[in-house]
């Protein structure tokens, strides 16, 4: 099989930047409709090897200013590069609208450095358990429900360590100050301790819900107000908090290439509200009778490795600690790249997810045994441009050659649609539809979810 080898110049070598690449190659090269016909290895830190059925070996030296688009006609290679005055990790990537799984060249261990990105870190210890950690535990109930013009009053909490004791007279708590119910809104209060040793608790939060007649439909969650590892948009049933002792399903949507901190460029996490999903609860296209917490974490970039896969464990663990939530009831689902993620975080945990649903997306065909056990229904479009569904055929053959047992993977292929078919998934509008060989989507995806829980 011929190789094309690509070096790479100047400093544009990091992984971000070689990811970026990488992606750019991938989805502008034809495929088959019957396999995928090309791989691309990282072999250093500045050469990749790009194998296909159909190319001649050449080498190209790029300059660190530009961005490589290929196109592949008749055995020929077509190389344009774009000239761009900026480096090529913010050169641009692909939204939610047009994209398929990003390629990763290894695990990354650095966060891109852009002004939004700060957050992101190598590691999650802080977030994790210990003993050292002094407890907090609130009085009162986790959610607090206030109509307008009513006053907060403030329940308190308790804290304690096994060296200083009490220590619940010092508990500082964030936020509550600052709430106002003059109008509507979802507030969350954070309760936070720390012993002499230096030692800080896991905060903990309380939600406090202010409404007239219905809480708000969402509302986003910004490192200045939240702990977790990801800012997020969320979706509370709007029955929250009615029940002080019910545990709710939680919906976790994985997003595209470009919603990621890498392609930010607003401190209010500002493509977090472009997302299918968000747009069809703000538009009330949502049905509210379905009892799930949605999220919509926003990754530190794009590409999927391993770092992404613990960030989104440790989010998970973050929304169980902090929000009602079942732990037996938490559902992924994803597009385009969010899908791959879908498929990836199955395989790197197995054991949290109760049912999940990759959309116009796919991962890595020979993993999929790991996760065998986990309900599973995936969907792609016969026209998707990106996203070639025979790759998404294989991915749920596979599956299926594992020997699943009481929960067969489920396959809808439409007809058309396009890339972006998750809105007609969500709100219904594919109900009914499907190749008649594969499976028919014959019920809303989500209350398929409420149909699964984790034993």
């Amino acid at each position: 099989m011929p190789r094309f080898l690509l070096i790479l110049s100047g400093s544009l070598t990091t992984h971000i930047q070689t990811n970026a690449l990488l992606q750019t190659i991938y989805t502008a090269i034809p495929r088959k409709q019957t396999a995928i016909d090309t791989a691309i290895e990282l072999k250093n830190s500045k050469t990749l090897m790009l194998t296909t059925k159909n190319m001649k070996s050449r080498k190209v030296h790029m300059s660190p200013y530009t961005l490589p688009t290929y196109y592949l006609k008749k055995n020929r290679l077509w190389l344009v590069c774009l000239c761009a005055s900026l480096l090529l990790s913010a050169c641009g990537g692909q939204s939610d609208n047009n994209t398929e799984n990003s390629l990763t060249a290894g695990t990354i261990t650095q966060a891109p450095q852009n002004n939004y990105s700060s957050n992101c870190i190598s590691n999650f210890n802080q977030w994790s358990p210990s003993p050292e950690k002094p407890a907090i535990q609130l009085l009162g109930n986790k959610v607090e429900l206030l109509e307008m013009g009513e006053t907060y009053i403030e329940s308190g909490a308790l804290a304690s360590d096994e060296q200083d004791g009490d220590l619940t007279t010092s508990i500082v708590i964030v936020g509550a100050e600052e709430l106002t119910t003059t109008t509507q809104g979802d507030h969350m209060i954070r309760y936070e301790v720390t012993d002499s040793d230096g030692n800080s608790a896991l905060p903990i939060y309380r939600i406090v819900r202010v409404f007239k007649d219905t809480p708000p439909s969402g509302s986003k969650r910004l490192f200045s107000e939240v702990d977790s590892v990801m800012e997020y948009w969320e979706h509370l049933p709007t029955f929250l908090g009615d029940d002080p002792n019910r545990l709710y399903p939680l919906v976790v949507y994985a997003h595209g290439w470009s919603t990621s901190k890498e392609f930010e460029t607003s401190s209010r996490a500002a493509l977090l509200d472009t997302l299918p999903i968000v747009q069809i609860i703000k538009t009330g296209e949502w049905d509210n009778s379905l009892p799930m917490v949605v999220v919509t974490p926003q990754r530190c970039w794009s590409s999927v490795d391993q770092y992404q896969m613990d960030a989104l464990n440790t989010f998970i663990n973050w929304m169980v600690r902090n929000y009602p939530i079942d732990e037996k009831r938490i559902y992924l689902t994803g597009l385009s790249n969010g899908a791959w993620v879908t498929w990836e975080y199955l395989r790197a945990y197995p054991n949290v997810i109760a049912a999940a649903a990759p959309i116009a997306g796919y991962g890595d065909h020979t993993q999929v045994c790991t996760h065998k056990h986990v309900p599973l229904w995936a969907f792609n479009a016969v026209d998707d441009p990106t996203t070639h569904y025979p790759n998404v055929v294989n991915m749920v053959s596979n599956l299926l050659n594992c020997g699943v047992g009481r929960y067969p993977p489920k396959l809808t292929i439409f007809e058309n649609g396009g890339h972006i078919i998750s809105d007609d998934i969500y709100n219904l509008n594919f109900l009914n539809l499907g190749l008649p060989e594969y499976d028919i989507y014959d019920q809303s995806i989500f209350e398929w979810f409420l149909e699964h829980e984790r034993h």
